[in-house]
């Protein structure tokens, strides 16, 4: 019986499933429009000298010239090694006939645009920064390839993509880039699939990553809480901590790396993590660390604002009512503006009890400041805290502020 015992407890042990050390993840490109990610547009320096220019098509109004400076956007020391003997410039040739833009890209850089394709856009006088996402004129655009590389980008007319008078039939003619489609992959670990979807913009910024289970749908841009992970992020999978490690150049695979077992006082950015306990200055010029006012509080709620935003004003009362009607729960508003002056008359005016610190838009930049180093780009912006520090949640807008309040209200005071 013991000995049946035993082996039954080591057949147990043996198929427990192995950590991976290292998920090296295979990614797929997926050349289609996406609402998961944010578009980014580029817009092209045009050529004051067009003379070395051939294959100029008759029949134009008028036309420019515009170049994507290759060593400029991605890096000359990143370029040389990864792309080889992609040139320089790219350029793009951009002219009016009748009410239509006629656009050539010289792919093959040889200064002449007669050996390359003519592609026509009709009617888009019109276009606008906020009507460009998902667009005809962005999908029916050409895709241009970096050479040895997998960075695939949409090029576009965008008429008065800048606003100045100056140039009108410069304007006109603007030429933009955004980067194209996305990146898909699937993983499993210790019995649970996973997918992935990566966006590449640039080498000099950080290509965007979503993680979730294959059965879940990923956050998208117009999700409240939509928080992209980076590379060198800490990533929870199934109980276990992974660091995103590497995306190589061909960003086809993207590498996880082990970190250690689920651990309760893990400082990171995601719910779930710890909060790093920050040293802060209060408006009173006091200095105070996160976790002092949490000493008699369940919760503390941070609320990222500022007086030049109009949304962060409209929910200041509703942040105002979680002190008066929450009493296990603490607010610090955290105030990013251009002098604190402002912050200060914004207070004593609106009554506002609660603790405040000031960080200007300078010294937001640091890598050491909260709104730095916790990535905040949306206006306003929530985490909740409990007592531990732990992420409760954290999201922007109205949403994400009635889901802190009732997360709140499901303890007892």
């Amino acid at each position: 019986m013991k000995t049946l015992i035993f082996f039954i407890i080591l057949t147990l042990i043996s198929c427990k499933p192995e950590i991976k050390k290292h998920i090296n993840i295979d990614l797929s490109f997926i050349n289609t429009k996406n609402n998961l990610f944010v578009e980014r547009i580029i817009p092209l320096n045009f050529m004051s000298n067009k003379d070395d220019f051939i294959g100029i098509p008759k029949g134009l109004d008028y036309w420019e010239i515009f170049k994507l400076n290759n060593y400029t956007l991605f890096g000359k020391d990143t370029l040389k090694p990864t792309f080889g003997n992609t040139a320089k410039y790219t350029f793009v040739l951009s002219g009016r006939k009748n009410s239509s833009i006629v656009m050539i890209v010289d792919n093959d850089n040889d200064k002449n645009f007669s050996n390359n394709e003519e592609n026509i856009f009709k009617d888009i006088s019109n276009m606008s920064r906020s009507k460009i996402t998902g667009s005809s004129v962005m999908l029916n655009s050409p895709i241009y390839e970096i050479k040895q590389s997998n960075l695939k980008f949409k090029i576009f007319p965008f008429p008065n993509y800048y606003t100045s008078t100056k140039h009108e039939e410069l304007n006109e003619l603007q030429i933009v880039i955004t980067p194209f489609g996305y990146w898909y992959g699937e993983f499993e670990n210790l019995g649970l699939k996973y997918k992935v979807a990566l966006k590449n913009y640039l080498p000099k910024i950080e290509s965007e990553i979503l993680i979730t289970k294959v059965e879940d749908s990923f956050q998208t841009i117009n999700s409240n809480n939509y928080f992209p992970y980076l590379k060198l992020d800490k990533i929870k999978i199934n109980k276990n901590i992974y660091l995103i490690d590497s995306l190589d150049n061909n960003h086809n695979k993207l590498k996880l790396k082990y970190l250690k077992e689920n651990n309760l006082n893990l400082i990171g950015l995601r719910e779930g993590f710890v909060l790093e306990n920050y040293n802060l200055e209060l408006i009173n010029e006091r200095k105070i660390r996160i976790k002092e006012l949490l000493i008699d509080k369940d919760y503390l709620l941070l609320d990222f604002w500022g007086t030049w935003c109009v949304p962060c004003i409209d929910l200041i009362p509703e942040v105002k009512k979680i002190t008066q009607q929450y009493s296990n729960t603490q607010v610090l508003g955290i105030a990013l503006d251009k002098k604190k002056e402002l912050v200060s008359r914004f207070i004593e005016e609106n009554d506002i009890k609660y603790p405040n610190c000031f960080i200007s838009f300078e010294g937001a930049v640091s890598k050491n400041s909260i709104i730095s180093s916790q990535k905040i780009s949306n206006y306003p912006y929530y985490i909740l805290i409990d007592k531990n520090m732990k992420i409760i949640y954290r999201g922007f807008g109205k949403k994400a502020l009635e889901k802190i309040k009732f997360s709140i209200s499901q303890i007892k005071n």
